[in-house]
């Protein structure tokens, strides 16, 4: 008897109800009004790249750039920088002074090699010291190098000769610190 008129009593509700507010209890439009309500505002998170960051960043990039044309053909060039994460060099500084270089610095001295070299015409690479000959430093996965390559350099001494045109004043010790013939082979 109780199941006879809980039918009734549903019969009853569902005839007095209008199309409106049954459309309103289907399973479609509950789950519609569950999720706009269940909507979790995305948050958003900054990410802070390090200078240290942005300098690795840019020297793999060059560096990729770099590997894409190398050709190791044992062809003479200039290294005009090598240098590795807090190495001191008490023959050259950083920009602020100091003569121990970071990641920022090498960028900076690398760029404006690059700059100085481009604007005379002469190519550059920027490399790993791994990236060509046979390098037995400990720190050689690390030494980033930025690379001229004059052309028409066919021994050490033309490469000397070429350094010695650049860097002007420098000699002995502080021109090899600044600008020291190496082969490009495998």
């Amino acid at each position: 008897m109780v199941i006879a008129v809980a039918v009734i009593a549903l019969i009853v509700a569902v005839r007095s109800s209008s199309p409106d507010d049954v459309a309103a209890e289907t399973p479609s439009t509950y789950t519609e009004t569950m999720t706009e309500t269940a909507t979790v505002e995305p948050t958003t998170e900054s990410t802070t790249i390090t200078p240290e960051e942005e300098a690795l960043d840019s020297l793999q990039s060059q560096r990729e750039a770099s590997l894409s044309g190398l050709d190791l053909d044992s062809r003479w060039v200039a290294v005009l920088s090598a240098k590795y994460d807090g190495v001191s060099d008490p023959l050259q500084q950083t920009s602020s002074g100091s003569h121990t270089w970071y990641l920022p610095d090498i960028v900076e001295l690398n760029d404006s090699l690059v700059e100085q070299m481009d604007s005379q015409g002469v190519s550059t690479l920027v490399l790993l010291a791994t990236d060509f000959g046979r390098d037995t430093n400990s720190n050689s996965n690390e030494i980033w190098m930025t690379i001229a390559d004059p052309g028409g350099l066919y021994s050490s001494e033309d490469v000397t000769s070429w350094c010695e045109s650049q860097f002007p004043g420098q000699s002995g010790e502080e021109l090899l610190n600044s600008c020291l013939p190496r082969q490009l082979r495998p």
